[in-house]
């Protein structure tokens, strides 16, 4: 699909505490949350292929990102472009 129309929206929420009391539809959840639409792009060069995911290595395991032979090489890494984001939050 990407490879037909590039353009893509994305949503991002982080959930918080629930609030009210009672039964489960008189409650609720605070949250922060942003969507965004940008272009996505297939990275092709096997150096920012490994360094995006490095980044992503790096982020959830805090540790560099060793890709054993040719482990970058049958992966698809997506860059997206963004060109607008709006952001929203319950209080």
């Amino acid at each position: 699909m990407l490879r037909n129309n590039s353009r893509v929206c994305f949503e991002v929420d982080i959930p918080g505490r629930l609030t009210g009391t009672g039964p489960p539809c008189d409650r609720g959840i605070q949250y922060r949350g942003v969507i965004g639409f940008g272009v996505a792009g297939f990275l092709v060069d096997p150096e920012e292929k490994r360094a995006g995911l490095a980044s992503i290595v790096a982020r959830y395991l805090n540790e560099p990102g060793l890709f054993p032979g040719n482990a970058v090489d049958v992966v698809s890494v997506i860059r997206v472009k963004i060109i607008s984001m709006t952001g929203k939050q319950s209080s």
